[in-house]
């Protein structure tokens, strides 16, 4: 007999998209015999989402809160559930299975982010500096094709594959309102 695949639940890094899953996707279709179900969602502030209430309550509300919205909203009571982070997402997954224990079947968490509250420097402090560098980030330009120059030579992505480049690339910037330059979705103010 064949198990029963799970619903992979797919979340993204901080200043990332759902569609940098897409390769990911495409590579576990590959090793399966069955159909793969699966959800990328993106996080508030990010993407094609909602953007982030001007006062926002603590990540792990919002992006907890998102990932048990995915969940009621498109899967509704299932025991089949994967949850599969990085970063942010990892901790988001970590941040709902805490309020609802019986919400995943297993949890894949890559490089999450959870910080001993007694290491030093302090998770107020790694916070603070992640967030200034965050808000220093470039987050417009004079032309798509600059953006996406741009986002190709930053350290981060370089060991992208193409097609993987390329989700990245699509999901994460837009047209500016002039529809000549290029900006990120997820606003270095959000990702901030």
């Amino acid at each position: 007999g064949s198990e029963e695949l799970p619903v992979l639940l797919l979340c993204h890094a901080t200043g990332f998209c759902k569609e940098t899953w897409l390769p990911v996707v495409e590579e576990l279709a590959k090793l399966t015999r069955s159909p793969l179900t699966w959800i990328a969602l993106d996080f508030s502030g990010h993407g094609d989402s909602r953007p982030l209430p001007s006062h926002p309550p603590p990540w792990s509300e919002v992006f907890g809160g998102d990932v048990l919205s995915t969940l009621d909203d498109l899967v509704g009571e299932s025991d089949q559930v994967v949850g599969i982070g990085h970063s942010m997402g990892g901790a988001a997954l970590l941040s709902a299975s805490l309020d609802r224990p019986n919400a995943f079947r297993g949890l894949c968490l890559i490089e999450p982010i959870v910080l001993d509250p007694t290491s030093k420097p302090s998770p107020a402090q790694v916070s603070k500096h992640l967030s200034e560098v965050a808000k220093r980030r470039r987050g417009q330009w004079e032309s798509m094709d600059e953006a996406v120059s741009h986002i190709r030579t930053r350290k981060p992505f370089q060991a992208f594959s193409p097609r993987g480049m390329d989700a990245m690339v699509h999901g994460c910037l837009r047209q500016s309102d002039d529809g000549v330059g290029g900006v990120l979705k997820c606003t270095p103010e959000a990702e901030s």
